[in-house]
C-alpha cells in the first residue's frame, strides 16, 4: 500500500503534490489540537482526582483526632438544651420576631441528616427589606443561643431600588443528642 501511495504521490504535478502536503498539514494539526483538548482535559481531571483524594487520606488519616473532638465537644453539650428540627425553626423564629423583624423573613423546610450519635438540623432563612440594626439584633438573639445553635451560610445584599434596607440570607443548623 505504502508504495502504490508513493508512486501516486510522485506521479502528481507539483502544484497537487503541495496541495496533497497542505491537506495532510492541516489534517495532522488538527488531530494535534483536538489530541491536546483531551489531554488538558484528562490532566486537569487526574489532578483534581488526586487532590480530592490526597485530602480524604488527610482526613481518614486524621480520624480518630476528629472523633475525640467531636466527643469532646458534645461532652460540654447538655442534651436537654439541643435542638431538634421544630425547636429549631421556633428558636429562629423566635429570634427574629425580639428584633422585631414582621411579616418581611421567611424559611424553608428543616432537613435533618444523622451523623453517628447526633442529628444535624438545619433550615434556610431569609430577611427582607430590613434595617441593619434589626438584623445586627437577630444576629445577637441567635449568638446567644450558641453552641446550640450555629450560622452555616450568611450572606447580606442591598435590597433593589431602597439601599437603605437589607436582604439577609441564612442556613442556620442545630446539633440534637439523643435524651
Amino acid at each position: 500500500m505504502i508504495p502504490a501511495l508513493r508512486l501516486y504521490f510522485l506521479t502528481r504535478r507539483a502544484r497537487e503534490k503541495y496541495l496533497l502536503l497542505a491537506f495532510l498539514l492541516i489534517g495532522v494539526l488538527w488531530w494535534l489540537s483536538a489530541f491536546g483538548t483531551r489531554a488538558g482535559a484528562f490532566w486537569r481531571e487526574q489532578r483534581s482526582t488526586g487532590t480530592t483524594l490526597a485530602e480524604q487520606k488527610l482526613w481518614l488519616d486524621q480520624r480518630e483526632t476528629v472523633q475525640k473532638s467531636v466527643q469532646a465537644s458534645a461532652a460540654q453539650l447538655e442534651p436537654g438544651k439541643t435542638l431538634d428540627r421544630a425547636q429549631l425553626l421556633d428558636a429562629v423564629n423566635q429570634a427574629a420576631h425580639e428584633a422585631g423583624l414582621r411579616n418581611n423573613y421567611g424559611s424553608s423546610a428543616a432537613t435533618s441528616e444523622k451523623s453517628g450519635d447526633f442529628t444535624v438540623h438545619s433550615v434556610d432563612y431569609q430577611v427582607n427589606g430590613a434595617d441593619f440594626v434589626m438584623l445586627q439584633q437577630f444576629y445577637l438573639n441567635l449568638q446567644k443561643r450558641a453552641p446550640y445553635i450555629g450560622i452555616e451560610r450568611f450572606g447580606l445584599s442591598a435590597t433593589r431600588g431602597n439601599e437603605s434596607k437589607l436582604t439577609l440570607q441564612l442556613r442556620v443548623t442545630a446539633v440534637e443528642l439523643p435524651r
